[in-house]
């Protein structure tokens, strides 16, 4: 069966030999600029496997008239082509393939290559959802939903909607996932200290044997664990246009229609293997622990690229793929995020904004070291598989935060300043890393006690002078001064803990790291901190 490639199609095959019955056209040709698939693609046209045709000015212009502004010349020429003769398109492009819904053509992601479809299906075999726990996940939910409805109706609440939202309503969650997104939805009328209040009534008359515990995002929500299954109950406003928002939690419903009005079955399991790859990694979950891409940038992600591998090689060039979107954006407001990706329901919003610049580097390094090597090992193993510097100092502290999440963002904040005023008393710290181990935290520095200070150069007669005052053994090299400067790692030792009593006022706790038994994930989470790009 012939059917229609656009640019992408064609970049994104490793082997031109499978490829035969295709059609496209002379700007599809003219956007290919690699010689070796330049030439591979000359052949495949020689020996009638590539057949190259315009579409006619007539549907080329009706084609036009329908399509979105954004796309290019070349876009809109291969879909003219793919209506006239009612041919199936290969695209990568999430807008064409929008487009082509609209306009009844029968659009296809681009096929991979055969080496590494192998290993994502082996990968997607052992981590796609099993068809007991969609069962479960539905049973439960339907059971919970329907006694939370019953129980709002008795009380007459003003409830507007109870929800299952996140990847279990989509069926894009990891094999064994045993939480939920419940949310419940209220009138818009409502403060936010009613419906959190009305929230904890509804849930302790519907459930009075179960123990709840208090959780905060924008607002407090309770969790709890129903039949082994630990359970969010979000309390949030219903609307219907995100112009009435009141709470960055009533955004939920938008997302979850939009998603599965764009989403099918093949997306969705592109979805599931991208959340193991960086779930491996420690790169997902948009929480205080992690600070990467949440599921629903996850879930954009591919939505905007089509496949797995195709969100690899677009962050193998992070300069070209910064600032990411769906759909045309009218905003005006700036962002000063690493990385951007403006959230489709809402323009104003970066869905990717808990994302660190570390985070985003080190994905672009994995997605690199994938593609040059594709292995289980980027969904299984431990890719920061390096040996700890011998020259550690490791602390113990108290953390008093909230929830397990905020300590999380305690400990991490609390590393980074130290190691901040350490650097001020003129120590060479070269890593840092701090978790949460036992419900304390563990704090790691790598620490360099002789430390080179680069002084003014030499015809900045003002500051040579300070400098000189405060440095005594300040030395000439390449026109500017020097001083070297040697710490003893008592001294060090001394001042860890008397910022820690500064910034916090509990006392740290030097502990050697061979004593601190360790779990494979904390080990690797202190290697991800002191792995070199």
């Amino acid at each position: 069966m012939k059917k229609v490639f656009d640019t992408s199609a064609f970049l994104n095959r490793f082997f031109f030999n499978d490829i035969e019955n295709v059609i496209t056209t002379n700007s599809v040709l003219k956007e290919i600029k690699n010689k070796n698939q330049k030439l591979q693609i000359d052949n495949l046209i020689q020996n009638s496997k590539i057949e190259i045709r315009d579409p006619s000015k007539e549907i080329l212009e009706a084609i036009k008239k329908k399509a979105p502004k954004m796309l290019s010349e070349t876009d809109v020429e291969v879909i003219a082509l793919a209506k006239e003769l009612n041919l199936e398109l290969h695209t990568d492009d999430f807008m064409m393939r929008k487009i082509c819904k609209d306009l009844k053509i029968n659009v296809k992601p681009v096929a991979y290559d055969i080496k590494n479809k192998n290993i994502l299906d082996d990968v997607y075999e052992k981590i796609k959802p099993t068809d007991k726990e969609l069962l479960e996940i539905k049973k439960v939910s339907k059971g919970i939903i329907t006694k939370l409805n019953t129980t709002v109706k008795k009380g007459k609440y003003p409830v507007k909607k109870i929800l299952l939202a996140g990847s279990s309503a989509r069926g894009t969650f990891l094999h064994n996932k045993k939480d939920l997104d419940i949310f419940i939805l209220f009138d818009l009328k409502l403060s936010v200290d009613k419906i959190k209040r009305y929230n904890i009534e509804i849930l302790k008359k519907t459930f009075p044997k179960t123990k709840f515990i208090e959780e905060y995002g924008e607002h407090p929500y309770l969790k709890a664990k129903i039949k082994n299954i630990s359970i969010d109950f979000v309390p949030g406003f219903y609307i219907t246009n995100i112009k009435q928002r009141k709470s960055s939690v009533d955004r939920t419903p938008l997302h979850l229609k939009y998603l599965n009005k764009n989403q099918n079955k093949e997306l969705k399991k592109q979805v599931i293997l991208l959340k193991q790859f960086l779930k491996n990694n420690l790169l997902y979950g948009a929480d205080q622990k992690n600070k990467g891409f949440s599921g629903y940038l996850t879930e954009l992600l591919i939505l905007k690229f089509g496949t797995f591998e195709n969100v690899l090689k677009a962050f193998s060039d992070l300069d070209k793929n910064k600032y990411l979107y769906l759909n045309k954006v009218n905003t005006k407001k700036k962002f000063d995020d690493f990385l951007v990706f403006i959230d489709p329901t809402d323009e104003n919003r970066n869905v990717a904004s808990a994302v660190t610049k570390n985070n985003w580097k080190l994905f672009s390094h994995l997605s690199k070291q994938y593609l040059d090597n594709p292995k289980s090992t980027f969904f299984f193993g431990n890719c920061y598989n390096i040996e700890l510097p011998q020259n550690l100092v490791a602390f113990e502290i108290k953390i008093n935060g909230k929830t397990p999440d905020s300590n999380w963002g305690i400990i991490k904040g609390l590393t980074k300043r130290i190691k901040n005023e350490l650097k001020s008393k003129n120590y060479n710290i070269k890593k840092y890393s701090g978790i949460i181990h036992k419900e304390k935290g563990l704090m790691l520095f790598e620490v360099e006690l002789k430390n080179t200070i680069r002084g003014p150069i030499l015809t900045d007669l003002k500051n040579v002078k300070a400098f000189k005052k405060k440095h005594k053994k300040a030395y000439k090299k390449d026109n500017r001064l020097f001083c070297d400067i040697k710490k003893s790692k008592t001294a060090l030792i001394t001042d860890i803990k008397k910022i820690c009593k500064k910034l916090t006022n509990n006392n740290a706790k030097e502990i050697k790291l061979k004593s601190l038994e360790l779990n494979p994930e904390e080990i690797k989470r202190i290697k991800k901190d002191f792995f070199t790009i």
